[in-house]
């Protein structure tokens, strides 16, 4: 009996000496797909990204730790390319991201939760220096102007302009302890980073 040239047949082609998929599909003629550097498996699919041909079977790559990892032909195994210097440079970017992060959270102050990213930071800058001019021109602030608006958006009220005042310059003080905190926070790990002669020397990037 003739072979039917015309049945489809699924094909998964791959590079003999590693075992790297290259493509996958369908044909009529697989046996046309061999050449000496490059196999054909027939009756079979496979995932080009997360598959392999080794001895004959499809394989699984097996989760991939990171977007930085390779997948290792030789040792069947994900590596990570990257140099320790490399490695440290990406650790001091997590660290400054970090830090910017928790230093801009809304922070507890007062027994409330306060806005303090870079926005409400030149919010509580402007509102004092409105309470300053006031004062220069000698004259009251509009009581309706006296409040502030929490992170949880709850009103905060004040009866003048002094507790007003003092109320800001504690959530001021309050922020730039907690940024200073930050920042001591970020040159310890980072010389903790530097220092480090081995990945499993690397300190874990937690504030």
């Amino acid at each position: 009996m003739e072979a039917n040239m015309t049945e489809l047949i699924k094909v998964v082609v791959f590079m003999k000496d590693s075992g790297r998929i290259t493509s996958v599909g369908t044909t009529c003629l697989p046996e046309l797909l061999e050449t000496p550097e490059q196999g054909v498996l027939t009756h079979i699919t496979a995932d080009i990204e997360n598959d392999y041909v080794h001895q004959g079977e499809i394989l699984h790559k097996g989760d991939r730790p990171s977007s930085a990892h390779i997948f290792d032909y030789t040792t069947k195994q994900w590596v990570d390319p990257r140099t320790i210097d490399d490695l440290k440079a990406s650790l001091f970017v997590q660290v400054k991201d970090a830090r910017i992060a928790y230093s801009t959270a809304p922070i507890e102050y007062a027994g409330r939760l306060v806005d303090a990213d870079l926005t409400a930071q030149s919010n509580i800058n402007n509102k004092l220096l409105e309470l300053t001019a006031c004062r220069a021109l000698g004259v009251d602030m509009n009581p309706d102007l006296m409040l502030w608006r929490d992170a949880d958006n709850l009103t905060v009220t004040f009866s003048t302009m002094d507790d007003m005042e003092r109320w800001l310059h504690g959530l001021v003080a309050k922020i730039a302890e907690r940024g200073t905190q930050c920042y001591a926070w970020s040159w310890n790990i980072k010389a903790a980073i530097e220092a480090a002669t081995t990945v499993d020397e690397f300190p874990t990037i937690s504030m």
